[in-house]
């Protein structure tokens, strides 16, 4: 067996995640204090998040919708989480 250990990686709270550059092309979200970067998909969701709007609008004229507009949390260890961005596109970072 292998004698190597993992060092801990310190964790990153939500204040300096926002500070982070900007990575063109990723989804980036803080999960539990860890940067995750994750490629975006080549579809542009909004296009998709359009159509069901206009679906659900012309089916139920009274419904209201929203999109989210992004948040932050804290995992019960006390590690900050700022999910990427939403279905439409618009990331939450700078809260």
């Amino acid at each position: 067996m292998s004698g190597a250990t993992q060092e801990a990686v310190p964790k990153l709270t939500a204040e300096e995640y926002s500070k982070l550059p900007e990575v063109i092309g990723f989804k980036d979200e803080l999960i539990e204090g860890e940067r995750i970067l994750a490629l975006m998909p080549a579809f542009s969701y909004t296009v998709v998040l359009g159509n069901l709007e206009a679906l659900l609008r012309a089916q139920f004229p009274e419904m209201r919708i929203a999109r989210e507009a992004g948040w932050r949390f804290k995992s019960e260890d006390g590690s900050d989480n700022v999910p990427g961005a939403g279905l439409d596109g618009r990331a939450p970072r700078g809260l």
